[in-house]
């Protein structure tokens, strides 16, 4: 299981800025905990404004999951047979889901489904392709 990383800030009306991240895996109560010390440092009641800021951090991280999903299905669906690049694939997805994702970004999840065995990578950084592993090939027939 992946350690969370969270990243809290928050302003006062008087301009003062709280910033914390958080690394490893953190109960509910325990995020709360820090949400009150917060509040004693602001000198307000502001808890209700913060705990609502730490619902997209979670929505993003779901998002995250199904993201790498579609990825994962696009690959299968339209690059089985061929080489590609990060901005193939970042065309590829706008063609079939109709959203645009940065070529970055892509680029992050195509180096991650790398080191996890389910692509080859050849070429230099700046001109990394790929291809689908057999690995790949088999989970995505199954």
């Amino acid at each position: 299981m992946k350690k969370g990383k969270w990243r809290i800030e928050y302003t006062s009306p008087t301009g003062d800025k709280i910033s914390v991240t958080l690394e490893g895996r953190f109960t509910f109560e325990k995020i709360k905990q820090l949400f009150d010390l917060i509040e004693l440092f602001s000198g307000s009641s502001y808890y209700d404004e913060l705990s609502h800021s730490v619902t997209p951090i979670t929505v993003k991280s779901k998002e995250s999951r199904d993201l790498k999903k579609r990825l994962v299905l696009l690959l299968g669906r339209r690059f089985a047979d061929k080489w590609f690049t990060s901005k193939d694939v970042s065309l590829a997805f706008f063609e079939e889901y109709g959203e645009h994702i940065p070529v970055n970004v892509v680029a992050t999840y195509l180096a991650r489904l790398h080191y996890s065995g389910l692509l080859i990578r050849q070429g230099s950084r700046a001109r990394w392709r790929y291809h689908l592993s057999q690995k790949a090939l088999l989970e995505l027939s199954s």
